[in-house]
């Protein structure tokens, strides 16, 4: 089995500036477990994820002044859609983030429009 029968077309993606309550709204009308953040001034993207918002509210901040800058993952690790799963699995050892982190593909053109951002 290869990466890309595990991947989605629907992406959220989000900046960084956006509450933590914004985001979790955002992914929930949305239905999705995590969000990409956009952050034009970062190098690469990060992604926020359902067990990222919960550690925030488990650890008793609030959600409606928390950023979600402050509870991203950056740095991430990234598996090919022509990868094996065991491939992917090899690199999320090597890279434990690959461990929480969607497999995110570009949509070709006629998709982009399905492309949903909050």
């Amino acid at each position: 089995m290869q990466v890309r029968e595990g991947m989605t077309d629907v992406v959220l993606t989000i900046g960084p500036g956006h509450t933590v309550r914004a985001a979790a709204a955002a992914m929930s009308r949305r239905k999705v477990g995590a969000a990409i953040v956009v952050d034009p001034d970062a190098p690469g993207p990060g992604v926020i994820t359902e067990r990222d918002i919960l550690h925030s509210i488990a650890a008793g901040q609030d959600p409606d002044k928390e950023l979600v800058a402050d509870h991203l993952t950056q740095n991430l690790t990234f598996a090919s859609p022509d990868w094996s799963l065991e491939q992917a699995a090899s690199a999320k050892d090597r890279h434990p983030s690959l461990a929480k982190k969607a497999a995110v593909k570009k949509p070709a053109a006629k998709k982009a429009a399905k492309k949903k951002s909050a």
